[in-house]
């Protein structure tokens, strides 16, 4: 009975779509054998999102360190999986499951259509999603240094951590619209969790209610750029976008569009102006969450984003939007986010808020090598090609710069905090003389935020700057501009770091606690004194990074059959059945 009713079924599936059984088996192979394999990291994050919520019910299982164990083993596997795979490429595509047909010939072989590409699998996604994966397992230590950490809500915390890191691999290798918002709204959602996960505090609460207002707004501007450029373009494809624009004469429209779109990736790279949620969420977090987001989560915006311009600027979209140029407009935009970051961070009270200024900042730095993208794209060819990736390159190897000594940072403010029970900048008067190897630890760390030698921080970047260097020579004298106040903010940048470094090594502190020694764990030091010898060690040996930085390469498409504005007459769609018919 049953296998009539299923030979039923898919006879009356074959009649309405028109195809024969071999054009579905066709189709299943090219789903599981090519791109599936590329696609198991992201499944193995689900599957242990649901082993960690079953430890955590589980009256036997239910631990501490069973759920640690359990979330170690999530985010090291997939890691080795993506570097198994390395120097891979592939396209997951979606199939209109509502008329396969169009994936038929009369040969009845398989033809995808250009827009149908959802994830890309490339240099560019694998480097990224490792970074992610690697700043999970550096927030694990993070959250095992943590006093302060609910155990009885740890399998929670850990289920959360998973789901933003997964939303995050997910934006990595996003080429559609729709699927770069929903990874940002899936890796925002367990975000504004994390951010309150202590519910008892205010800050926390208040920090995340900051944090989830300003991600509704720019989501629903975001959502109504892409309804636009859908509307405009027919195709939700960025490749396909860029080169269907061109043919649209409507500038202004574009122009809406494309900035509202950009204000859903400037809100996951919290810069100038959507970064007004950053310094309360970042207050107001537990420690590991902030030192996450502020990582990992900048990361992912700026892999999408750099993603987004290179394949708006690659296309001849410059002519038909006079309005935008890219290069200048991601130039202003990085100027302004590191002057409001550096300015605004001087006058912090709070360790941690001023870490999360300085952290917008680097945003502003960053997006040195998001315009160098954008020059290598308007310019085109291998030449431009050649360019945007070594703007892409210099923005990876800054990134992992960045996470070492970000990452060290707030692991210091989390020891101290562990002991004195805050983190303001009076908690770091007299460090020196309560502990002095935390203290060079800690001000080898900010040094290298600063960029000064010898610190891996100097050798990042001198890269983003080169990188603009590079694209000024090509003929964008406003690169030029744009490093100069680069030079300019880290010069005022120096002022914070060094008020917290005569603080630690010049205030006397206070008289109760002056002579306390100040107890560090064996996690803290492997998480701070780690993260500082490395800082130095890769100011030598940082040429281990410039490779996998330079394969950091974006697949580009550069000609898609199909690009072309689709054509509707009177709604009427004609479909090509696998017989020669038509319906």
């Amino acid at each position: 009975m049953l296998l009539e009713a299923a030979e039923t079924a898919t006879n009356a599936l074959q009649g309405v779509v028109g195809l024969p059984q071999e054009s579905y088996r066709a189709l299943a192979g090219i789903i599981g054998n090519d791109t599936l394999s590329y696609f198991a990291p992201e499944l193995v994050i689900c599957v242990a999102m649901l082993l960690v919520l079953l430890v955590d019910v589980s009256d036997k299982l239910r631990s501490p360190r069973n759920l640690m164990l359990v979330a170690l083993v999530a985010l090291a596997a997939p890691a080795l999986m993506i570097l198994g795979k390395w120097g891979g490429e592939a396209l997951f595509f979606y199939p209109a499951w509502g008329n396969l047909a169009q994936y038929s010939n009369l040969e009845g072989h398989i033809s995808l259509q250009p827009d149908s590409h959802m994830l890309v699998f490339d240099g560019f996604a694998n480097f990224f999603k490792v970074f992610v994966l690697a700043s999970g397992l550096i927030t694990l230590g993070m959250i095992h240094l943590d006093k302060g950490t609910p155990r009885r809500s740890l399998g929670e915390m850990l289920t959360l951590l998973l789901g933003s890191v997964l939303g995050m691999m997910l934006l990595a290798s996003a080429t559609n619209l729709l699927m770069i918002y929903l990874s940002i709204e899936f890796m925002s959602l367990a975000s504004f969790i994390l951010v309150a996960f202590k519910r008892r505090d205010r800050k926390g609460t208040e920090g995340a209610l900051k944090y989830m207002l300003f991600g509704a707004v720019s989501s629903g501007v975001m959502i109504y750029g892409i309804s636009l450029l859908y509307g405009m373009a027919g195709t939700l494809d960025i490749a396909l976008i860029g080169q269907r624009l061109a043919q649209v004469n409507d500038p202004l429209a574009i122009a809406m569009a494309l900035m509202m779109v950009t204000v859903g990736f400037g809100y996951k790279m919290s810069i100038a102006p959507m970064h007004f949620w950053a310094p309360d969420a970042y207050e107001g977090a537990p420690t590991p969450v902030t030192a996450f987001l502020s990582v990992a989560s900048k990361a992912a915006g700026f892999a999408v984003f750099i993603r987004f311009i290179d394949a708006m600027s690659a296309q001849s979209t410059g002519n038909a939007l006079p309005i935008i140029n890219w290069v200048s407009f991601v130039a202003v935009i990085g100027a302004v986010t590191m002057t409001v970051g550096n300015l605004t961070a001087i006058w912090q009270p709070n360790v941690k808020r001023m870490l999360a200024y300085s952290s917008i900042a680097h945003a502003g730095y960053l997006m040195i090598g998001a315009a160098v993208v954008a020059a290598g794209g308007e310019i085109g060819g291998e030449a431009g090609a050649r360019i945007a990736d070594v703007g892409g390159s210099a923005t990876a190897f800054y990134l992992v710069a960045y996470c070492l000594m970000n990452f060290g940072a707030f692991a210091v403010v989390q020891v101290v905090a562990n002991e004195t029970g805050r983190d303001d900048m009076n908690a770091f008067d007299g460090l020196f003389k309560r502990n002095p190897t935390l203290a060079v630890v800690m001000a080898i760390l900010l040094l290298s935020l600063l960029g000064i030698p010898p610190t891996f921080g100097f050798i990042g970047k001198a890269r983003l700057f080169m990188a603009g260097l590079e694209a000024a020579q090509a003929g964008y004298p406003i690169m030029t501009v744009l490093l100069v106040i680069a030079a300019v903010n880290t010069t005022v940048s120096c002022y914070y770091y060094f008020r917290l470094i005569r603080g630690m090594f010049i205030t006397p502190g206070e008289a109760a606690t002056a002579n306390r020694p100040l107890i560090v764990s064996n996690t803290g030091w492997l998480m701070a004194g780690g993260s500082a010898v490395l800082t130095l060690a890769l100011f030598v040996a940082g040429s281990f990074f410039i490779g996998p930085a330079d394969e950091a390469r974006l697949k580009r498409r550069p000609h898609l059959e199909g690009a072309a504005m689709p054509q509707h007459d009177q709604g009427h769609v004609e479909v090509k059945r696998g017989d020669g018919s038509k319906g």
